[in-house]
Formats: C-alpha cells, structure tokens, sequence
C-alpha cells in the first residue's frame, strides 16, 4: 500500500532522515519506534509533502509520489493526524469533520449538509462520544476527546493510509485503550495504518510490524 524506497529528506540542505526503507501494508499497523529527535516526525512529513525530499521514492498504490504537493497527496488516499492534534479548535466538532468531508469530490455538493455526517457509520461507531457534541466548540473538549475529532476528522477523508504521530501522547489510560481499540477496528477495516510511538510497552499489544528509527536511519 505505502512503500518508500532509499528516502532522504529534511529541511533546507540539513539531511534529518537517510536512506529510508520500509513498507505499510493494508489492513496492518507498523509502528515507527525512537527517541526524541529519531527523524519519527520528520518521516511522516516528508510522507504527507510538508517538507521537501532529496532523493528516493514514495510510493502509493502503484504511483511515486516524491514532492508531490500536499493536497495532491491527500487525494492519493493518505490522512495525516499530527502531534498535538492540530484541531479547528474555534470551530465546532461538526464543522472540524465537514472540513475532512470537503476533501471527497463526491459531497461537496453535500458541505452544508449534517446528513454527510450523521451518515458516517465508521467515525460515529469509533467514537459515539462525538455524535453527542458535534455543536460543542472544539477547544471546549477534554484532551481524549479533542484527538478522537482528530482521527475522525482525518477519517472523513476516507483514507486508505492513515499515520499518526503519537496519538495518546498524554491522554488518560482509559483514553489510551479507547484510542487503540479504534486503531484495531481501523486495522480491520484494510486501512493501512503508520505509527508513531517512543515507548514499546504501549504499543507491543497492538502493533503488526515494529521499525526502530535512530538518528535518522532505520535500525
């Protein structure tokens, strides 16, 4: 599904990742294991376009999609939810969710329509929490909540790759096992899912495939 080969990218001149290689499968989760300052973060970037690659490939279902831009990439079937959630948080929950429905060609012609969202069986299974709040202003929620409108709004895209930067950083151990239980379901949904994590105690139990990333190379 997701496959970079030889990737070297970074910010400017400076080579923050090198020579790359590693492979998310459909319907798998790998997570991408390292300290503070591994390259974790900066890998996800350079996958979702945000920053610009050097040299190597990355390639979606058959197509290389080095440097293309960002909105070009998210149209390749890939959703992106990064550290610290990065929430609309002036807007509403159902607001932050038509955002990601905008990016469907097919409901655009829906946007102003709550139908598009009640109808989204996937997102409202994973968290029915938010089908209680969609007038609840995004900031107002408790940080558990604020990350599941983060995977959601990320879902609304219907994405066939899914990475997350550390997803329960700071959140509550009931929030972790809720979290992770839609992580599994997405899993058995045929999403390819690319994890970001530094502990192994909190991903052993769930994850397929483990990467060790160190000073910018896999290890």
């Amino acid at each position: 599904m997701l496959e970079i080969k030889n990737l070297t990218a970074g910010y400017g001149l400076n080579h923050i990742i090198r020579d790359i290689n590693l492979t998310v499968e459909k319907g798998a989760i790998t997570c991408l294991m390292g300290r503070n300052g591994a390259g974790k973060t900066t890998l996800l970037h350079a996958i979702i376009g945000l920053i610009n690659n050097h040299s190597g490939k990355i390639i979606v279902n058959d197509k290389d999609i080095i440097n293309f831009p960002t909105y070009e990439i998210a149209k390749c079937g890939i959703a992106y939810v990064p550290q610290g959630r990065r929430l609309f948080s002036e807007l509403s929950v159902k607001e932050n969710l038509k955002i990601g429905f905008m990016t469907q060609e097919l409901n655009k012609k829906n946007i102003g329509n709550i139908t598009d969202i009640e109808n989204s069986k996937l997102i409202f299974d994973l968290f029915p929490q938010l089908a209680e709040r969609l007038d609840q202003i995004a900031i107002s929620l408790s940080g558990g909540e604020q990350q599941m409108l983060a995977i959601a709004r990320a879902l609304a895209t219907k994405p066939d790759i899914l990475l997350l930067d550390e997803p329960i950083e700071g959140l509550s151990p009931l929030m972790v096992k809720i979290i992770y239980q839609a992580i599994i379901k997405l899993r058995n949904n045929n999403i390819a899912i690319l994890l970001v994590e530094q502990h192994m105690s909190d991903i052993l139990s769930i994850a397929d495939n483990i990467i060790l990333i160190e000073n910018g190379k896999i290890k």
